[in-house]
Formats: C-alpha cells, sequence, structure tokens
C-alpha cells in the first residue's frame, strides 16, 4: 500500500512518490523509464548532493535549486557517469620513489 502521492510497484517492490512521480508519469512511465529500483535517497553525483531515485533505464535527481522552475526534476547522464568511473580506476597510480 503506498502513501498518498505515492505508487507501489509490486513487480520491484519500489515505491515512487513526489515530485518524481508526476514526472514519470508526465514523460513517458514505464515504456520510456522502467520500473523504479530503488527508493528515493540522497546521493552525491559531482559537485552536487539532493534527492535521486533509480529506475530501470534512468536516474531521477531532484534539484531544489529549480523546484520554482520545470527543471526540479532532472534526469542524470548515467553514461558519463560510468564514464568518469570508469576512467578514475582505470588510471595507472605511480609509485613514488625516494631518490
Amino acid at each position: 500500500m503506498a502513501l498518498p502521492g505515492c505508487r507501489y510497484f509490486a513487480a520491484t517492490q519500489h515505491t515512487l512518490c513526489e515530485p518524481f512521480l508526476s514526472y514519470w508519469n508526465n514523460n513517458g512511465g514505464v515504456a520510456r523509464f522502467g520500473y523504479p529500483i530503488t527508493q528515493s535517497m540522497g546521493e552525491s553525483v559531482g559537485n552536487w548532493f539532493g534527492i535521486v531515485q533509480y529506475f530501470e533505464r534512468r536516474r531521477m535527481e531532484h534539484h531544489t535549486e529549480l523546484s520554482d522552475t520545470k527543471h526540479a526534476v532532472l534526469l542524470g547522464l548515467l553514461g558519463r557517469t560510468i564514464r568518469d568511473v570508469e576512467a578514475l580506476t582505470a588510471c595507472p597510480t605511480r609509485s613514488m620513489r625516494a631518490g
């Protein structure tokens, strides 16, 4: 059973609440984003910290600094994030030798 302003998905056992629920409903729903695969949570993305929720095909970000605009919910750049993380783990480290 979902709280008011939320929708529960038995398929993934996760809840989708506002403001993500309205964005999901108005922009393609399950066909575009898939089902939620996490609950909403706080997360750091680069220099930004905010509330995010992951779906089968996207990450939504709630940007409170844009709450008075139509851009309060933005889609995360998952490909760029994965590339940046892979670049960090692939960079060789040079050992420093005492001379």
